[in-house]
């Protein structure tokens, strides 16, 4: 007998509450069903019984010819005797209701099995955003730090920001994030001393940073992961870059470097109206009012505006993820 056939039998007698009513029983996949028979010489049958097999809990052999359905229905229990005419009848239906069980119960754990991965797949996205968006928000600073100490020389400091910077480095690689050849280029150029080694190996870790920013999440199974409110890394990929060229924007106008400058320009004005859009409800940035102030040089004023920016994205994630109920 195949598990997704329909069995019928046909002169059945069904008893309920003593109640005995002839007629004949069909079992599907989803439900078994009892049509009454109408009149004694007539073939016409009408709907009594609707049981889903999902409500049956149990069912027993009461006799060669006879079984016991428990099931529940409108939170009722119910019992019911239905009686057959053949002992091969009674182990029949008793082996197809045991495998339809069976079939539910594996559904069943399948499902739960997959509500559980979805939701430790949820968490795992959610924090890897977290924790991702703040290590690299605190690299960006870090570079730009090390990048200023190592204009005026100050060694001791440089040290003390690099060691900061290479143990974020390292926590990033738990994130499937590699920057460690970078740290270690940096950590060369370090030991010679030599301003203009060390600028250009911290320029190149900005460009591998902007490279990192621009990848895909790099777990496949979260590409694909759809939820409202979770953190969209696409979103906060775009809010990074535009904090990442607003700091190159410090750093080349007091270097004077007008060729890097103008590429990051053309960049921040590139990034604004799509942080705008994907942080709307924190965020409002005029590209207009940002020119002018980069056109004046005021790197003070564009700290303010980075410092505010990493505010806002702080207080986004946060939401999300509380909206995930991910944090308390």
């Amino acid at each position: 007998m195949k598990s997704n056939q329909t069995i019928k039998y046909d002169s059945i007698m069904v008893d309920e509450n003593g109640v005995k009513t002839k007629g004949r029983i069909h079992v599907s996949n989803v439900s078994l069903s009892f049509e009454r028979k109408i009149g004694l010489i007539s073939k016409k049958f009408e709907p009594m019984l609707k049981i889903p097999i999902e409500s049956i809990t149990s069912f027993n052999k009461k006799t060669y010819f006879e079984i016991s359905l428990n099931y529940v229905i409108s939170d009722q229990k119910v019992i019911i005797n239905i009686i057959f005419n053949t002992p091969a009848e009674v182990i029949e239906i008793i082996e197809k209701i045991n495998s339809l069980k069976s079939n539910l119960e594996i559904k069943e754990e399948r499902n739960q099995q997959l509500e559980q991965d979805n939701k430790i797949n949820k968490i795992d996205y959610s924090t890897y955003i977290y924790d991702t968006s703040f290590k690299i928000l605190s690299i960006i600073s870090i570079i730009f730090e090390l990048l200023k100490e190592n204009t005026n020389s100050n060694w001791d400091n440089v040290d003390n920001e690099y060691k900061k910077f290479n143990e974020l480095i390292a926590s990033l690689e738990n994130n499937n994030i590699n920057l460690v050849q970078d740290s270690t280029k940096i950590k060369s150029a370090l030991q010679t001393r030599d301003t203009e080694k060390i600028f250009n190996s911290m320029k190149a870790s900005i460009r591998t940073l902007g490279n990192v920013l621009e990848s895909e999440i790099p777990y496949k199974e979260w590409n694909e992961y759809d939820n409202s409110i979770k953190p969209s890394w696409n979103n906060i990929q775009i809010f990074y870059l535009l904090t990442l060229s607003l700091n190159q924007a410090i750093y080349f106008s007091k270097l004077n470097i007008d060729f890097d400058k103008d590429k990051t320009l053309n960049n921040i004005f590139k990034y604004i109206p799509i942080v705008n859009s994907n942080f709307s409800n924190i965020a409002s940035y005029d590209k207009d009012e940002i020119s002018n102030k980069m056109i004046k040089d005021d790197p003070e004023i564009l700290k303010e505006i980075i410092t505010q920016m990493s505010m806002n994205l702080q207080k986004n994630v946060k939401e999300l993820l509380k909206q995930a109920s991910l944090l308390s």
